[in-house]
């Protein structure tokens, strides 16, 4: 189990793509049993120099077939991101509405509403009814699935 934060010292910035900026530093907290069984936890921190070639990147100590096999992986979220930016369109991603509707189910007009799909179908009315929140759904829509080919 380990929380990773990247560092904003030094970031690259990416072509114009949506999500996390890359940085060739990291900081992160590693949790873990010792040989005793005794919880330990401890933070390591380190900085690459990025690699602006082939020839850097195989300097750094990756293989060719790594090198190979992060570069697809890179087509391929690259790929996933159009696509499911084209299949959504102008909608909401079902993740992005239900998280909104996760925080409304506590507000007082819906709390009262016992049954969860006639909550839902009420939360969801007042959405449609409000361009100001449809837009703002869309735009969380636009970095969520940005986000989610960047993990």
């Amino acid at each position: 189990m380990s929380k990773a934060t990247e560092s904003k010292e030094n970031e690259v910035k990416t072509d114009g793509r949506k999500g996390r900026e890359w940085s060739p530093s990291f900081s992160r907290t590693v949790k873990f049993y010792d040989a005793d069984f005794n919880l330990q936890e401890k933070k390591i921190e380190d900085k690459i120099v990025p690699a602006k070639t082939l020839q850097e990147a195989y300097n750094l100590g990756l293989s060719q077939e790594e090198m190979i096999l992060a570069l697809n992986n890179a087509c391929k979220l690259k790929l996933i991101e159009e696509k499911t930016e084209a299949t959504i369109g102008d909608g909401i991603s079902e993740s992005t509405l239900n998280k909104f509707i996760e925080s409304y189910r506590a507000v007082s007009r819906f709390a009262k509403i016992t049954d969860k799909k006639e909550q839902t179908a009420a939360i969801i009315a007042k959405v449609k009814s409000d361009p100001d929140l449809i837009e703002m759904l869309r735009a969380d829509t636009k970095v969520e699935t940005s986000a989610e080919s960047t993990e």
